[in-house]
Order: C-alpha cells, then sequence, then structure tokens
C-alpha cells in the first residue's frame, strides 16, 4: 500500500492537450506584448542561464515562470507557436518575424483557461534548481523507508543518482532506528499538504509516487490515465511540487519531515559562475576596467556582469555608474515611450548615454510595477 491514499477522479482530460504550454506562452506573451521575441519566452521556459533571460523575467515580471519546463524542445515549441498563430491568438510583427503580439482572441480564450490553470503555483526562479532535487529525495526517501519497514532491501532505486542516493543513504542511517515514527509522521505532513489541492492535483503527485512493491507511473504513463499532453503533464506537475515547497516554507512550525528534504540544496544567488567571480572582484573596489584586466575578458562582458549582479544585490552601488540626473532622463524617455525596447530607449536618451546605463537602470527600476505581478 503506497504512503498516501490515491484518489480515484472521474477527471476527464478531453481537451485540455497543450492547454499549459499554450496558456503560459500567452501568458508570458501579455507580459512583453512586442517587446521580446518569441525566443524569449522559450529561454524564459527552458531556464536559460543568460543574463538577458534573467534580467527580462524580473523586468516583466516574469519570474515565476523561470525554468519551469526544463526539458521543453524548439521543435515542438515552434509547432506550438505555429498552432497559435493558426488559431489567432499571437501575430507576428510584419517587418519582425520574431516578434509578436497576443490578440484579442487569444486574451479572451486565455480568460477562460485562468481558472483551469495554477499560474500562482508557479515560483520558477526561487525554486529553480530546487523543485527537482526535492521531489527525488522525497521519492527515493518514501521507497526506501516503505522497503525497509517491510523487511525488503533488494528493491532497485527509483532514482540512481548518486547525489540523491547518497543523500538518503545518510538519512536512513541517521533516523532508521524510527522509520516508524518518521514514516507516520510523513504520511500526516503530506496528507496536510495534499488535501490543499484540487483532487486531480493530488492523485497526480500520488502517482508519481514508489511504495513497497508498487512502482509510480512514468510520465507517459500519466498522459495516458490524465489524458494530457506530455508537455502538460510535466507542467502540471512542477507546479505542484512548487505549491508544496511553498506550503513548507511558509509555514515551518507545522512540518518536521518535509523541510528535511530542503536541507543543503545549493541555490545560485548568481545564474552563471564567472558573474560571481566578478562580484567578487567588484567586493575589493576593483574598478571596471581593472576587473577586465585581471579577468582577461573585454569591457563589455564585465558590463554584462555588473547588470546580472545588480538583479540579485539590493546594496548594489548604482550611483558608481550612474547618476541621478542620468537615471532620471531613463526613465523619463522610458515613461514617454511606453517601451522596454533598448535600443528605442537609446535612440530618446542623450548621446553619452550608454546601453549598459540603460540595462542598470531598468535592473533596478520600479517602474514597471504597473505591469503587475503573475496572476
Amino acid at each position: 500500500m503506497i504512503l498516501i491514499e490515491r484518489k480515484h477522479a472521474s477527471y476527464n482530460g478531453r481537451g485540455v492537450c497543450k492547454l499549459y504550454i499554450d496558456s503560459l506562452i500567452l501568458k508570458s506573451g501579455l507580459h512583453m506584448q512586442g517587446e521580446r521575441t518569441l525566443s524569449g519566452i522559450f529561454h524564459l521556459l527552458k531556464g536559460k542561464k543568460s543574463i538577458q533571460t534573467i534580467h527580462d523575467a524580473r523586468l516583466f515580471h516574469l519570474e515565476n515562470f523561470y525554468g519551469i519546463h526544463p526539458t521543453l524542445r524548439k521543435d515542438s515549441f515552434n509547432l506550438t507557436i505555429r498552432v497559435l498563430i493558426k488559431s489567432n491568438y499571437i501575430v507576428l510583427e510584419s517587418n519582425h518575424k520574431e516578434l509578436f503580439y497576443v490578440t484579442e482572441m487569444g486574451r479572451k480564450w486565455l480568460e477562460q483557461q485562468e481558472e483551469k490553470i495554477p499560474f500562482t503555483y508557479y515560483k520558477g526562479l526561487t525554486y529553480h534548481g530546487v523543485s527537482n532535487v526535492f521531489f527525488e529525495r522525497l521519492l527515493l526517501f518514501i521507497q526506501t523507508f516503505a522497503n525497509s519497514k517491510m523487511k525488503n532491501f533488494s528493491f532497485i532505486p527509483i532514482v540512481d543518482k548518486e547525489s540523491i542516493t547518497q543523500w538518503v543513504k545518510y538519512i536512513y542511517k541517521k533516523t532508521k532506528a524510527t522509520e516508524q515514527i518518521i514514516l507516520s509522521d510523513l504520511y500526516h505532513e503530506l496528507s496536510y499538504v495534499l488535501n490543499q489541492f484540487k483532487t486531480t492535483e493530488a492523485s497526480l503527485f500520488v502517482d508519481r509516487i514508489t511504495s513497497y512493491n508498487y512502482y509510480g507511473l512514468s510520465i507517459e504513463q500519466l498522459t495516458q490515465k490524465y489524458d494530457m499532453s506530455v508537455e502538460d503533464v510535466r507542467l502540471l506537475f512542477e507546479a505542484i511540487i512548487h505549491r508544496i515547497l511553498t506550503i513548507v516554507e511558509t509555514n515551518k512550525n507545522r512540518f518536521r519531515i518535509l523541510p528535511v528534504f530542503l536541507k543543503d540544496i545549493s541555490t545560485q544567488h548568481f545564474i552563471t559562475n564567472t558573474a560571481k567571480a566578478t562580484h567578487q572582484l567588484l567586493l575589493k573596489q576593483y574598478s571596471i576596467e581593472q576587473i577586465a584586466e585581471i579577468r582577461g575578458l573585454k569591457i563589455n562582458t564585465i558590463h554584462d556582469h555588473l547588470v546580472e549582479i545588480s538583479l540579485y544585490d539590493r546594496f548594489f552601488p548604482i550611483r558608481t555608474y550612474v547618476d541621478q540626473q542620468t537615471e532620471s532622463e531613463i526613465l523619463a524617455a522610458i515613461a514617454n515611450l511606453n517601451s522596454m525596447k533598448l535600443k528605442d530607449i537609446k535612440d530618446a536618451v542623450s548621446d553619452d548615454i550608454s546601453y549598459f546605463q540603460i540595462r542598470l537602470v531598468l535592473s533596478q527600476s520600479q517602474i514597471f510595477s504597473k505591469m503587475g505581478e503573475i496572476k
């Protein structure tokens, strides 16, 4: 018997095939509306580790969608785009085939799907690199303890990553004497969490769990059971994990076991390691020119690093690079243009204002708060 009771819902997914990926593309498109290309959305959902993608995620208030579909393939994405164009949900700009707009028809269709898609579950940038490790630890932990309880020590591990297996072995050795109590506590904690989900969502999660004498369903098997596309199953499952993590982290006093699976999961404050190295030199008061010389990199590359650092460092010394008058001129140009296209902004400000300064102001400014968070 699996740790959590399986809910057999009378769920009929017909007609929702690719509902999630379509909705996420349109939702992201509404935030960008002609300001970025289709490739920008692809990189956002896939979680490209680039300064531009992270910058755009924050700029357009799309942090929660960052990296939620790491297995997304470009051919699959392009096929979805063609379908959305054919359905007249998006249109391409006539003189730039990569820039696009969500149509009124696309907007209305998305409004009809709002209640079906748990947009608010996603916390992409927050849990990037965390959600998968958390779930794989949990998955192998349940399988190991459930089999140990039944005195079965010859099972095939459902997760075969050394970092995960070593972590579970370490926890098992420390706690195997109290495995019955741990299983009971974990059962009640997961039950409490899953009771906050819709029946279908809870069932999908439970169907992935492997226990004693039972192997959880694969993504492909879930697509058949719930009549969803592979992409939609992956996206819904990622949303569920993010929601579980949010519940656990905002109610830490309520849980004893689940927070353990989050311990020691390393998360990068900077997306690229090279920006970390630049940041260390920056903290030592080196100038941009000195950092470039020490690291053997171009000035523009160091500029890229500083823009990336500014996205994460709340104490970033922007006045070292952009004075108040320059910032005010940039913000005024943005407000007048109602655009975040770098070239448009550059053309509207004084010639001595650089793209680097514009990017820094964009990374630090709250001028776009009117666009709102993802809802």
